[in-house]
Formats: C-alpha cells, structure tokens, sequence
C-alpha cells in the first residue's frame, strides 16, 4: 500500500489513506499519520459505521 501511495500521487492530486477509528491504538494511528506525512499523502480516520 505504501508504494502504491507513493507512486499513484504522481497521477492522482488527493491521495487520502485512511484507517477506522477504534480498530487501532492512538499510537497506531500517530504511527500511521507519521507514515503518511513521510509519503506525501493525507491520512484520515474515518469514523466507525457499525
């Protein structure tokens, strides 16, 4: 998924990962923002639509 988000922002202008909230520890998901800003890309957590 990384690779593919560092290569398709070349094509695409809004490049958007995302995770759910509440299926991953607050670390986590500074992690995952962390990971994102390094790509370029904009990271979201989506709410949970159980």
């Amino acid at each position: 998924m990384m690779d593919f988000a560092r290569e398709v922002k070349h094509y695409v202008p809004n490049v958007v990962m995302t995770t759910v909230e509440t299926t991953i520890s607050h670390e986590d998901e500074k992690r995952c923002r962390a990971i994102c800003e390094k790509l370029g890309v904009r990271y979201r957590i989506r709410a949970w639509a159980g």
